[in-house]
């Protein structure tokens, strides 16, 4: 193909012909028809240093380089493909950064741990942040949800769902196999709650000057239905615990003496 000289500018021509080309073209401009680098940027409209670049680079490939034959003639033939091909040098390299020392760094002992239990769980990024916290990983760290959702990232880990052959939902548990008070799920939530409460009702709790509670906390029975209830003014760990004490200690009274598993928020 015929070589043309460059009529738009350094951007344009890069959008039109591609980055090789564009750049290839500079390059013959300067050690084909002996302009100045000054005179090219000016002409294309480019910061003098892009034009320096392309011929340092140009330079650093060696006086034996094929790539001479083709900067040093004014007008050759050559197909395009190929052309791109011998001059792919000029090409931009990413910038992308190879590594970020505050992340999790690929193959070390916490992204391993981090591979073990998704394999194990199955858990989201934002579920498996809430586990390692709750088993007492130091989550301010090494464990942050930036950190963890990096490594689901990096690795290409997704939650798989099972589903049914005939795409009805499959229940948690067989009613048919467990026991009254064999399983137990507890969960709280903000009792001002504008999805759950009606309009009037949600007002009063979310405006309330009397002191009314400000969450519920719920143990349900997963055979029974049987629901526990409890109110607090604040999210206290110590509070759970002790309503879950009393829960417990409630049904070993009423002579449930089987094993209890009580399943949290999460599934933790």
């Amino acid at each position: 193909m015929p070589l043309s000289s460059i009529v738009m500018s350094y951007k344009e021509n890069c959008k039109a012909e591609g980055e090789i080309m564009t750049k290839f073209k500079i390059a013959r401009m300067h050690f084909a028809e002996g302009k100045k680098q000054s005179e090219i940027s000016e002409c294309l409209k480019c910061h003098k240093n892009t034009v320096n670049n392309i011929i340092k680079i140009c330079r650093g490939q060696g006086e034996k380089s094929e790539i001479w034959s083709y900067l040093k003639e004014k007008e050759r033939h050559i197909r395009k493909e190929k052309l791109i091909l011998l001059f792919g040098f000029l090409k931009n390299q990413t910038r992308k950064p190879k590594g970020n020392r505050l992340s999790i760094q690929p193959g070390s002992f916490e992204e391993n741990y981090l591979l073990e239990k998704f394999k194990d769980t199955n858990y989201g990024f934002k579920r498996m942040f809430k586990q390692l916290k709750r088993e007492g990983s130091d989550c301010q760290n090494v464990y942050t949800i930036g950190k963890v959702k990096g490594v689901y990232k990096r690795n290409d880990l997704k939650t798989k769902k099972i589903r049914t052959s005939n795409g009805e939902r499959r229940a948690l548990y067989i009613y048919d196999q467990i026991a009254a008070f064999q399983y137990l799920q507890y969960d709280t939530k903000e009792i001002a709650d504008a999805h759950a409460l009606p309009p009037h009702i949600y007002n009063k709790f979310k405006n309330s000057k009397k002191g009314l509670p400000k969450y519920q906390w719920t143990i349900v029975d997963a055979k029974t239905k049987t629901r526990f209830l409890a109110w607090s003014y604040s999210l206290s760990s110590y509070f759970g615990f002790k309503f879950l004490e009393y829960v417990i200690n409630w049904l070993r009274a009423h002579g449930i003496q089987g094993k209890i598993n009580v399943q949290m928020d999460m599934g933790g």
